[in-house]
């Protein structure tokens, strides 16, 4: 399962329905065009306008429309930082993810630069939620531990997020499965530099990852981004000092 195309949300279809999915355009995943699917179901009323165009591969009944409805709300980072509200988070935990999501903003720079193709929407959200299980483990907003991670991917998804976004509260520490994505190492990535510290394993994965997807060896674009981290990385200390500002 992908960003590159859309958000796609599991669906379990009622009774002896068969299993599909749904795919909305909400923002991430401009890569290419979604599915056009049901035109009766993809400009019906109000949801048109909100949801944008919507494809499926299943009925779906009005009953778990409200389901689908509150996936989709979490857009960009604002909803991010007003769901963190909601469930409890304390304003260090957001100034936080703001901090971190000025690094990723940069990264993305550098990475565009390059012409790389990549998911803004999900590197964005990613780095907004990426630490969400910090609410229930507050001691980990100052002091080591993995707690978090899977209690705000679980978090997350008991309150709508999309399974996509919510996994980053996993790969943002454990980045180095053959599954994880560039955008998800973006964020494990931002994570890091935000402060000034340099991970060069994580580093040399998303530069590899970068020259595959440019059909370029490592070296021809190893320099441009390594200097990208260290820019980034630059700025760490000024950002740590803000960080201490709540």
């Amino acid at each position: 399962m992908t960003g590159h195309s859309g958000v796609l949300l599991p669906f379990v279809a009622l009774g002896n329905r068969h299993r599909g999915e749904l795919r909305a355009d909400i923002g991430l995943g401009k890569r290419s065009e979604p599915e056009r699917g049901n035109p009766a179901l993809r400009e019906r009323g109000g949801l048109a306008g909100t949801w944008g165009r919507i494809s499926h591969r299943s009925l779906i009944s009005c009953a778990h429309l409200h389901f689908y409805f509150d996936l989709l709300m979490l857009t960009n980072r604002i909803d991010a930082y007003q769901l963190l509200r909601k469930l409890g988070a304390p304003e260090r935990l957001i100034l936080h993810v703001q901090l971190v999501g000025e690094a990723a903003e940069l990264l993305m720079v550098a990475y565009a630069k390059l012409g790389v193709k990549f998911d803004a929407k999900l590197i964005e959200l990613g780095v907004a939620i990426h630490d969400a299980g910090k609410i229930q483990h507050p001691q980990e907003l100052s002091g080591p531990g993995a707690l978090h991670e899977q209690a705000g991917e679980k978090l997350l998804l008991r309150h709508g997020v999309c399974p996509q976004v919510a996994k980053c509260c996993i790969t943002h520490a454990v980045w180095d499965g053959p599954e994880v994505s560039l955008e998800e190492r973006s964020v494990a990535l931002a994570d890091k530099l935000w402060k000034g510290k340099r991970e060069e394993e994580l580093e040399l994965c998303v530069v590899d990852e970068i020259a595959h997807q440019l059909g370029v060896g490592r070296w021809d674009i190893f320099q441009q981004l390594d200097s990208a981290f260290e820019e980034i990385a630059a700025t760490g200390t000024e950002r740590l000092h803000r960080s201490r500002a709540i």
